[in-house]
């Protein structure tokens, strides 16, 4: 039995409309942006501090071991230097 999309492109003779597959389901916008900033308010402020401190990604994730994902941290990093005013002060930490 043909349901009421198959019927109407029957009636109108159009071809089958083509999926897209980079089409998000309704909730996944939520729960995508709900995830990003629990792991805001979580990490964030610590990631944003050491940045400041002169700490990159690769330091962050070798010795704080946070339990989120390599591209969270990343990206969390990436976004506070762009976003940040510079700062000249910027002390590198000693052992590196």
């Amino acid at each position: 039995m043909m349901d009421y999309k198959e019927r109407l492109r029957a009636l109108r003779g159009m071809e089958e409309e083509p999926e897209n597959h980079d089409m998000k389901a309704p909730g996944e916008y939520f729960n995508e942006a709900l995830q990003t900033f629990s792991r805001d308010f979580a990490y964030g402020g610590a990631i944003r501090h050491l940045v400041d401190k002169g700490y990159d990604a690769e330091m962050i994730i070798k010795e704080f071991k946070y339990p989120i994902p390599r591209a969270s941290i990343e990206k969390m990093v990436n976004d506070h230097l762009r976003n940040r005013p510079a700062q000249d002060d910027t002390v590198l930490p000693k052992n590196h």
